[in-house]
């Protein structure tokens, strides 16, 4: 490749790492935890003026459904400005299964409403607060749970591990309804779970409909991984040096370190499709990485003294890759 007349195809696209990813996940997020907080809210003080305590609106699944993913949202939020600014949008695998996990619960509850509720009672199923816990929510979660930019993909381990909270929940609403009963001071039957099957069919139907919604959910969101991966790798030469792919990854480093991110986190996922197409190891593309992200601080130093830029500046949408670029990565020592 002639680095003095050919685009750097698969720079520009490492660099253009779908910015506007993380300003839709961080608006869907937002509408998430407005919507959920004020839809739980509004049910409580709806159940204190009808005479009943607050807390037994969190008898509901759908109101701890909803609880659930609000800490989520409200957790995700400072990981999506964050990703804002770093053109890339990822968060801790701890708190990506907290929002699989309520992402699980919210669209059973949507599920349940939209093919069951809303048969015998549209009211119940749509009307006042419940269409945000029933649609808005849902929607929104779902909506920021596949805008992810992650280095992972969901594993069975990972759909089955989260169904807990769905377990947990079926156990405790068994046991107080079927085991313990109304008339024993146990919950009522407010889903009418037992009123047209027997209780073991009720929970059965319940799991194969959880179980299909945790892997309907990781069936679409690794498609899309995959989808996304194969766009990025589209555009990599497969012909290219290695060292023009370690270029690239100086590059990106430079890149992220000239715009005041010092602690870019290592795009592991990159590294890996690098990695299987071009027989690199990790090593050594972070290594590459991180030479550019101490040479643009190097750099910007150097523009805080002299106000002005200094060497061969890469461009956001891509363009003509500079001769002198090249020659600034080799001079790195090794």
């Amino acid at each position: 490749m002639n680095h003095a007349t050919q685009p750097a195809t698969s720079r520009q696209y490492m660099i253009a790492l779908h910015k506007w990813r993380s300003g839709v996940a961080f608006a869907a997020c937002a509408v998430t935890l407005v919507c959920a907080v004020y839809a739980i809210v509004a049910g409580m003080l709806l159940y204190t003026a009808q005479g009943y305590h607050p807390s037994e609106l969190f008898r509901f699944f759908t109101t701890d459904a909803n609880l659930l993913t609000a800490t989520a949202a409200g957790m995700i939020i400072p990981f999506t400005v964050e990703g804002y600014r770093r053109k890339q949008f990822t968060y801790p695998k701890w708190l990506a299964l907290i929002h699989y996990a309520g992402t699980i619960c919210v669209t059973l509850t949507m599920v349940c409403a939209v093919g069951l509720i809303s048969w015998f009672d549209r009211e119940l199923a749509f009307g006042g607060y419940n269409i945000f816990l029933h649609i808005v929510c849902p929607v929104m979660v779902l909506v920021s749970f596949f805008l992810v930019e992650s280095d992972r993909k969901i594993s069975r381990r990972d759909a089955l591990l989260c169904l807990l909270p769905f377990a947990v929940y079926a156990v405790v609403y068994t046991v107080e309804v079927a085991l313990i009963g109304e008339q024993n001071g146990g919950w009522p039957d407010f889903y009418q779970a037992m009123v047209y099957m027997p209780a073991g069919v009720s929970f059965v139907l319940l799991v194969v409909a959880a179980l299909a919604v945790s892997f309907g959910i990781r069936k679409v969101y690794n498609s899309l991984t995959d989808r996304r991966e194969r766009r990025m790798m589209a555009h990599w030469d497969p012909a290219a040096a290695p060292v023009e792919i370690k270029i690239e990854v100086f590059g990106l480093g430079r890149y992220r370190g000239l715009h005041g991110d010092d602690q870019a986190a290592l795009p592991l996922d990159i590294f890996r499709m690098l990695t299987e197409r071009y027989g690199l190891t990790e090593e050594e593309l972070a290594r590459a990485y991180l030479r550019g992200l101490l040479d643009s601080r190097a750099e910007r130093k150097r523009r805080n003294r002299k106000a002005r830029g200094g060497i061969a500046r890469y461009e956001k949408t891509g363009g003509v890759r500079s001769q002198s670029f090249v020659v600034l990565y080799e001079s790195l020592p090794r």
